[in-house]
C-alpha cells in the first residue's frame, strides 16, 4: 500500500486545518477522518501530522514515520525483552520523552526491558468512557527510532485481565 503524509497548519483558534482560504472554518469535525477514508479507497494510507507535533516533536514524529515506512533499522524481538510491572515513577520520563502526547497517569503500568532499558510500555487504567469494559490502555509507548516486533502482543498476553479497551489514533495507524 502507497503512503503519503501531510503536515496541515493548524488554526488553534477555531481547531480547523486548511490551506485553502476559500474553505478556511467550514470544515466539520470529521474532515480528516473523511480525508483519510477517501486517501486509503484510492490506494494509500494516508498519515496526518499537525504543524505543532511537527515543531514540538519533531523527534518523535519522524521515529514514527520510519517505523510506518519501513526504514527503522533498529529492531528488537520482543521474545528478546522482559516483561515487568514497575510504578509511574518509573514509566513518567519514558512517556515524555517518547509518546506525542506525553504521560498521564494510570493505575499500572507495565514495561518491556532490553539490556536493562525499557523500550516499550503500556499503562493501563479504569475505562473512562465504556462503563460496560473495566480496564483502559491509557498509553502505549515505545522507544523512539526502535521498532518492538512482537511487543504489543507480549505486553498484552502478560497483563491479567478479563476485559480491556483502547483508542487509537487514527492518523498514524490503524
Amino acid at each position: 500500500q502507497k503512503t503519503a503524509y501531510e503536515i496541515p497548519k493548524r488554526d488553534w483558534s477555531s481547531d480547523v486545518c486548511s490551506s485553502d482560504l476559500e474553505t478556511w472554518g467550514n470544515k466539520d469535525k470529521h474532515y480528516h477522518l473523511n480525508k483519510q477514508q477517501l486517501t486509503n479507497e484510492q490506494g494509500y494510507k494516508l498519515i496526518t501530522i499537525f504543524e505543532n507535533e511537527w515543531f514540538d516533536k519533531q523527534d518523535i514524529v519522524k521515529s514514527i514515520l520510519s517505523v510506518k515506512l519501513g526504514v527503522c533499522k533498529n529492531k528488537v524481538y520482543a521474545r528478546k525483552t522482559t516483561f515487568k510491572e514497575v510504578s509511574y515513577k518509573d514509566i513518567k520520563q519514558f512517556e515524555i520523552d517518547n509518546h506525542l502526547q506525553g504521560t498521564r497517569p494510570a493505575s499500572k503500568y507495565y514495561v518491556l526491558y532490553y539490556n536493562d532499558e525499557i523500550v516499550m510500555s503500556l499503562s493501563m487504567g479504569k475505562s473512562r468512557f465504556n462503563k460496560k469494559i473495566s480496564n483502559e490502555i491509557v498509553r502505549m509507548t515505545t522507544k523512539k527510532n526502535l521498532n518492538v516486533i512482537g511487543g504489543i502482543s507480549k505486553l498484552i498476553k502478560n497483563i491479567k485481565v478479563n476485559d480491556c479497551l483502547t483508542y487509537a489514533d487514527k492518523r498514524y495507524g490503524d
